[in-house]
């Protein structure tokens, strides 16, 4: 039987690796939120950039959807390789090598004639590629785990002093509390996602104004180069931070900092939820069934093709909503004209207020429902925009839907996180390219539309049916 001195000794040590951990894990997530800020100025740089790249380069509407096209399969080669680099070596590789790239690619932008402005934006579109699915994944992986550390160090001290017989009582109803701290840890991940993606919104905001801004003051390409600067000493901080090492087969996903919840296995892919497994399920597991799971049993999951069709459905709407919305109003009059750069503010800043609110709103409303509320305002304000009569009513409609779509992509991160645990590492790359698939696709399809129609509003139809069709899968439990 071990000493209470022992007990106690033992217990102040794990404190003290608990702080060590939970200090490297804000570390982090500090400066995973700061690389989100110019992640989001170049994700949404083509929607403010549109109007006045179509009239630098005289593109018509199929040549500029092409700009969306050229982005979004560059960030999707960015995305399939991320997923090597965080396998064999983890975090660090993708994280510089993304900011390197898109320093280079918003630097050139301006330097040249179309097919110059294409490779520039292939260039940060791969940078971005590797970027936006480690930092999501990091977050995700490590957001809960800082905040439930120092309660774990004060729950082994408390634990310390207790008698036997009380720790023999408290055993018993373990289960109720494991499932408790699962689903703690659920909406703590959930959240720490989307304050990840309230910094990517900031930047895209910032991105709308400072782009209107800039262009009517001739600064423009001091503002591009100033991103890329920011990038290129970000890059140089980050070099040394202690980011988790690469995924191994043999990675257990209990009692580590790992994005499995507590007393669950990466192989339960049922549609059971994972926190009801019980906690002796994890300490009695084999090895094998801690380890990544093949294709061929994640394919027999109706989840994960309901996950890909999200992943390639929703990035797809929102990017051709933020991205086109100020061609849109551009050819809404001299008025719509004017504002035509601004235009992404609005969605943008709506969508990023409802991301910093989403950090308390998910404390009283289950996912699930605002999942389902998201959706279908966000389909109610894209039809707002396109069938309202006066340009206020467009830029309502703009307001409502970024308000709407601010939790959905946040909350869907966490839930493959949450659902697949470790084995999110390997699925994620597959996700995270539908997620560079979609707005490659749609908006590029936008504008193929918009040109054999004529009418831009017609193009814009296709993001509203995706969404249409997101609220109807999320009616079901699966």
């Amino acid at each position: 039987m071990t000493s209470p001195k022992a007990e106690l000794s033992q217990s102040s040590n794990q404190s003290s690796s608990n702080r060590s951990s939970s200090s490297s894990n804000r570390k982090l997530i500090l400066a995973g939120q700061i690389a989100f800020l110019p992640t989001g100025i170049l994700q949404t740089l083509l929607g403010p950039m549109l109007p006045i790249l179509i009239a630098r380069w005289a593109l018509n509407d199929t040549q500029a959807g092409n700009l969306f096209l050229v982005q979004f399969l560059a960030s999707l080669a960015g995305v399939q390789l991320s997923g090597l680099l965080l396998t064999r070596w983890g975090y660090r590789p993708a994280f510089l090598s993304g900011l390197l790239l898109m320093a280079y690619g918003v630097s050139t932008l301006l330097l040249g004639s179309s097919a110059l402005g294409m490779a520039a934006v292939a260039a940060y579109g791969l940078g971005l590629g590797l970027v936006v699915p480690s930092d999501n994944l990091l977050i995700a992986e490590i957001g809960s785990g800082s905040d439930s550390s120092s309660a774990s160090g004060a729950a082994s001290q408390q634990s310390s002093q207790q008698s036997s017989q009380r720790s023999s009582q408290q055993s018993s109803q373990g289960s109720p509390q494991a499932s408790s701290q699962r689903s703690s840890e659920a909406s703590s991940r959930a959240s720490a996602v989307s304050l990840l993606n309230f910094f990517w919104g900031v930047g895209a905001v910032f991105c709308s104004l400072m782009v209107a801004w800039t262009a009517a003051h001739k600064l423009l390409p001091f503002f591009l180069g100033s991103v890329a600067l920011f990038l290129l000493l970000l890059a140089f901080e980050m070099r040394n931070l202690p980011f988790p090492a690469a995924a191994t087969s043999s990675a257990t996903p209990a009692g580590t900092s790992s994005v499995t919840p507590a007393g669950s296995s990466p192989s339960s892919f049922s549609s059971t939820s994972s926190s009801t497994s019980s906690p002796s399920s994890a300490s009695t597991s084999s090895p094998s069934s801690a380890s990544s799971p093949s294709w061929r049993n994640l394919a027999k999951s109706p989840a994960i093709w309901i996950f890909a069709a999200i992943f390639f459905l929703y990035p797809g709407a929102e990017t051709a909503v933020g991205g086109w919305i100020g061609s849109y109003v551009s050819r809404l009059g001299s008025r719509g004209a004017a504002i035509a750069s601004l235009m992404p503010a609005f969605f943008w800043t709506a969508l990023t207020v409802g991301r910093a609110l989403g950090t308390v709103f998910l404390r009283y409303f289950s996912e699930r429902s605002v999942l389902r509320i998201g959706y279908g305002a966000g389909a109610a304000g894209i039809g707002l925009m396109l069938w309202a009569p006066t340009l206020t009513g467009v830029i309502g409609g703009a307001l409502i839907t970024g308000l709407s779509f601010a939790t959905l992509y946040p909350i869907t991160v966490a839930r493959l996180s949450q659902r697949f645990g470790v084995a999110a590492r390997k699925i994620g790359a597959v996700m995270f390219s539908l997620a560079a698939v979609g707005p490659a696709v749609i908006p590029w399809m936008v504008g193929v539309i918009s040109h054999s129609t004529g009418s831009l509003r017609a193009g814009l139809l296709l993001p509203l049916g995706a969404t249409v069709i997101l609220f109807v899968v999320h009616l079901f439990e699966w």
